[in-house]
């Protein structure tokens, strides 16, 4: 009988809008009583909230502020009328609940209220911060996330993130804090679905806000190999364009930091998030293939030449393969190993080093040479590789503006390869020829404005 009267009663007040009655009856009668009071006054809140009018109600409001986080604090506020609360709490605005409201994140109750639908409390006091705004709350929310030990789910934390308009840089630090945290980006906890709610706060502001902290994080190793597999794994060709538009505006910092990042994406973990950045660079770098084309003319040519003039045993030949006559100068230096001459030529001899590069790591031709007795050829293909890589980046690094655009994209592209030095099948090992330090000076290059 009782209980039928009190709730008779706080339909009266919801009915009158009775917030100070309402917020009264939240620390009194049983639970069933308790959660009705704070279901209805959470109506009548949310209701003032989008009001036109909600400037007359704000001092009403923000009376209740006391009542609710004293209630809240109670031993008796089980989870269904903490996430009531902490929503009311979102709604009414005030700064002066951020501290209990950051606290709530943490919990992992589920509530049967009608409001949150089981979510937890820590999901709808993340609403609620979200709500208010302002520093201290997204302060709150980007130290949740990059609290390793954070028990409760991420995604409401990122959704509170994306709904603060001037998030900036702190939404940034969250999405990076998310990755960098214990959870595996290739296995995610079933129970969090965080990096569907990167996608969808990314899909919603942007990859490029990333850039505020990227460079920053991509300075340290370790936090460069776990954060960067995570953001392929999330937008792999977002990543390619804010990278280049990095070393298209960024200080000198950003641009070492994104080309040496696009330079070794190779390295990567995820070999399908890879092979998907790795072709957007490639779409970037020579729209429509143009390139590709030219050079799979040129290997037809050098590998005729190969065929019409073998290496002798010595490591040299009356006309490499990679020579097209125009440049004998410059051709007989590469032959007698004299890299610092070819070097002096400047941008004019890069022409001649990126068709070294190119016809040693050719396949057919690694084959031939992989096949033939002849120790000596393999390792001229070695030296002549490693030499022509270094000499080649001390030229783009020291010529730039005069390298032909068309060698800075081949430089920006080449791949790593292996140079035989075997020539059994069976036992056959290689060198391995990292090429990156020159993908990174010809990427600065290629992409630098003039």
């Amino acid at each position: 009988m009782f209980g039928r009267s009190r709730r008779r009663q706080i339909d009266r007040l919801f009915l009158r809008e009775n917030t100070a009655k309402l917020a009264n009856l939240l620390h009194r009668g049983s639970p069933e009583d308790r959660q009705m009071a704070a279901e209805r006054l959470l109506i009548v809140v949310a209701t003032q909230d989008r009001s036109p009018s909600r400037a007359i109600v704000e001092p009403r409001l923000r009376a209740l502020v006391n009542p609710l986080l004293r209630t809240l604090g109670g031993s008796n506020s089980g989870p269904d009328l903490r996430d009531l609360i902490a929503a009311t709490l979102g709604h009414i605005g005030d700064p002066a609940a951020l501290p209990a409201l950051a606290a709530l994140l943490p919990d992992t109750n589920s509530s049967n209220s009608t409001y949150s639908h089981r979510r937890t409390v820590g999901a709808v006091a993340a609403d609620a911060l979200g709500r208010i705004g302002g520093p201290a709350a997204r302060r709150a929310l980007v130290d949740a996330l990059a609290d390793e030990r954070f028990p409760g789910p991420r995604h409401p934390l990122l959704s509170a993130l994306a709904a603060e308009t001037e998030c900036g840089p702190n939404l940034a630090r969250a999405l990076i804090a998310m990755f960098l945290s214990t959870g595996s980006p290739e296995k995610p906890d079933p129970s969090d679905d965080a990096a569907g709610a990167a996608a969808d706060v990314l899909d919603r502001v942007g990859v490029p806000l990333l850039r505020h902290v990227l460079v920053d994080a991509l300075a340290d190793v370790q936090s460069q190999s776990r954060l960067l597999p995570a953001l392929l794994s999330v937008d792999a060709r977002g990543l390619v364009d804010m990278l280049i538009q990095l070393i298209r505006t960024g200080d000198t910092a950003a641009r070492r930091a994104a080309t040496n990042t696009l330079a070794n994406l190779n390295q990567l973990a995820g070999k399908r998030h890879c092979d998907q950045a790795i072709a957007a660079l490639h779409e970037a770098v020579d729209p429509g293939g143009v390139l590709r084309r030219f050079l799979d003319n040129e290997r037809t040519v050098v590998r005729k030449r190969h065929h019409d003039s073998l290496f002798d045993t010595l490591g040299k030949s009356r006309r490499p393969p990679w020579d097209h006559g125009k440049h004998p100068d410059i051709t007989a230096a590469i032959i007698q190993n004299n890299w610092a001459q070819v070097v002096k030529f400047g941008a004019t001899a890069a022409d001649l080093l990126i068709r070294v590069i190119a016809t040693n790591n050719d396949d057919i031709f690694a084959a031939s040479l992989a096949h033939s007795p002849a120790r000596n050829d393999r390792f001229f293909r070695l030296k002549s590789t490693e030499n022509a890589v270094v000499a080649l980046k001390e030229v783009v690094s020291a010529h730039a503006d005069l390298v032909p655009r068309w060698i800075l994209q081949a430089g920006a592209l080449v791949g790593d390869f292996a140079v035989p030095l075997t020539p059994s099948v069976e036992e056959a090992y290689a060198y391995n020829v990292d090429v990156s330090n020159l993908r990174s000076v010809c990427l600065e290059a290629y992409f630098t404005p003039a």
